[in-house]
């Protein structure tokens, strides 16, 4: 039956011009675990609509927001640098990737440590408690996270799968469980980050176990500076990704950024579950790009077959959505018309052809444009729209955003040299 499966799909490439046994093999097991992953969080979504108020979520989704800000301060490209590195044949760059990591984690540290005082300056002390167990845990589940590009650049994607499903575990039953017994958001806070920091250091500890680290080669120090390099490019991406959500919260409040959430929570999982695609194609770029002809035509194509198949799933939630709500979230029917206008982002999918290819080509220039020209625009039409027009104006912002990534993208990933 293997051999059949095999032979039926190198048959299939004279249509999708692929490696389809390669994308089969990787995208089973890096599905299966996001698949589990949207699973868990779509179940988490019902329990938050069901047992927590919109005013508790909301306060939550903002401490998350600030930290994923903060995050903007760490190494957040080291893991495209490790990827690569490792794709590449260097594996011992993973312990110094961390030791780098560490430090820069200090300065997260940092800036999430001054709003816990800034709160608690200000008596506000369940805030300040929250933002003090993000600065602790924070910095660290970050850097141990790295096992995971560690062993998706060896192509080892049935272990990523496993210990990915394990700590999308360990984070569902954490966070259910204090939502339904104890809905307080400093409880969630809480539940939510130490459940992550213990299975990262515990799956980053069983990958460097299972793989010994010797001397790194004297390339070592380019592949961390790269990782300096997109982590500067990801600066303002970071932030950007998360200021909608932050301002929402100071020009609305709490409940609308719940009702904000309810409404991107579907379509930014679905466009979650398809990263798979880039995160299979980087280590298959960086190993096939000395023939630029056939490396553009397929990033051409490639994006094409991904649109098509965005604006497939686009029609069909549409479609579906009001039913979706009136029976797992009756009590956010009002993001539905919300949420199907925000699904047009799903587009953006394509990007993840092109993209991991310019990643793989080291279009250093390119990327910085997508990485930082492209999110401060996004900032500053947010400020601007959700100002004037409140959660319409956050996702025509995101809209614009996406629009103008998946655009630009594959006009550069596509351009010769």
């Amino acid at each position: 039956m293997k051999e059949r499966a095999i032979k039926f799909l190198k048959w299939t490439e004279k249509f999708t011009r692929t490696d389809m046994v390669y994308a089969t093999k990787s995208g089973f097991w890096l599905m299966a675990s996001q698949i589990f992953g949207a699973g868990a969080s779509f179940v988490l979504a019902i329990v938050f609509a069901h047992f927590v108020s919109k005013d508790t979520l909301g306060t939550y989704r903002y401490i998350l927001s600030i930290a994923g800000i903060a995050s903007a301060f760490s190494l957040t490209g080291m893991n495209t640098a490790v990827i690569k590195a490792v794709a590449q044949g260097f594996p011992d760059v993973f312990k110094p990737s961390l030791i780098s990591q560490l430090k820069w984690g200090i300065l997260q540290f940092t800036i999430i440590s001054s709003f816990a005082i800034y709160y608690l300056c200000n008596t506000n002390y369940l805030y300040a408690v929250s933002f003090a167990i993000v600065a602790i845990c924070g910095p660290i589940s970050g850097v141990a996270n790295t096992y995971n590009a560690f062993l998706q650049g060896k192509k080892d994607f049935r272990s990523s799968a496993t210990f990915g499903i394990l700590s999308n575990s360990a984070y569902f039953v954490a966070v259910a469980s204090i939502s339904i017994l104890y809905p307080n958001f400093v409880a969630m806070v809480a539940a939510y980050y130490l459940a992550n920091t213990i299975a990262n250091i515990w799956s980053c500890a069983i990958v460097l176990k299972r793989n010994p680290q010797h001397s790194p080669t004297a390339s070592f120090s380019k592949d961390i500076s790269y990782g300096k390099h997109i982590s500067l490019m990801n600066f303002a991406s970071v932030i950007a990704s998360q200021a909608d959500s932050v301002l929402v919260y100071h020009f609305l409040g709490p409940a609308q950024l719940a009702i904000y959430a309810f409404s991107t929570i579907i379509p930014e999982r679905v466009k979650t579950m398809f990263n798979v695609i880039g995160i299979a194609a980087l280590p298959k770029f960086s190993e096939n790009i000395h023939n630029e002809e056939a490396h553009l035509a397929g990033v051409k194509r490639k994006t094409l077959q991904l649109i098509i198949f965005a604006v497939i799933i686009i029609c069909a939630y549409c479609l579906a959505a009001p039913y979706i709500y009136k029976i797992f979230f009756p009590q956010y029917l009002s993001s539905v018309f919300y949420s199907q206008v925000y699904s047009l982002s799903l587009l953006v999918i394509a990007a993840n052809i092109s993209i991991p290819s310019l990643f793989a080509r080291h279009k250093q220039k390119e990327l910085y444009i997508l990485s930082i020209v492209l999110p401060i625009i996004k900032i500053i039409v947010s400020v601007v729209t959700i100002a004037i027009w409140g959660i319409w104006g956050a996702i025509i912002s995101k809209l614009f955003q996406y629009t103008l990534q998946l655009s630009m993208s594959l006009g550069f990933a596509t351009r010769a040299k």
